[in-house]
């Protein structure tokens, strides 16, 4: 039989039994058993990169690490975009690079409210960006 159904409809339960019983293990790739995340668990943290510029998060996460992605999630106009920007802003001001990704806004308001932080080296970035839109007719 190809499946159980089959098995089903020609009324014979005891290949379904055998199928059963008689099933081989099988693990997909990709599963693994908690035991062999031990090490990684009990490996200390290693040391931050970066602290974050808020008390919270920093006693939270205990710090940026480059190996590692945290998450923002929220719901709509609860500071994500603020959040993430006040976060590159004070990367860029220790001398790191920054490479931001703001998904379904205007670069132009992207950059604006990078530049509304009140970080001139932002600045040129912002006029860079607004010339391109007014040579396609976007105020």
């Amino acid at each position: 039989f190809n499946d159980p159904s089959e098995a089903l409809q020609a009324n014979d339960a005891e290949a379904i039994r055998k199928a059963i019983w008689d099933a081989k293990s099988y693990r997909p790739d990709g599963i693994i058993e908690g035991k062999t995340l031990q090490k990684l668990v009990t490996t200390p943290i290693p040391p931050a990169d970066h602290d974050y510029p808020f008390k919270g998060l920093q006693d939270k996460l205990h710090g940026i690490r480059y190996q590692e992605l945290t998450t923002i999630t929220s719901g709509s106009g609860q500071g994500k975009s603020t959040f993430c920007r006040q976060l590159a802003v004070n990367l860029l001001s220790k001398g790191e690079r920054v490479g931001y990704l703001a998904i379904n806004k205007a670069q132009a308001c992207t950059s604006g409210n990078f530049y509304k932080l009140g970080h001139a080296h932002l600045g040129s970035f912002r006029a860079s960006v607004k010339h391109r839109f007014s040579k396609k007719g976007i105020t």
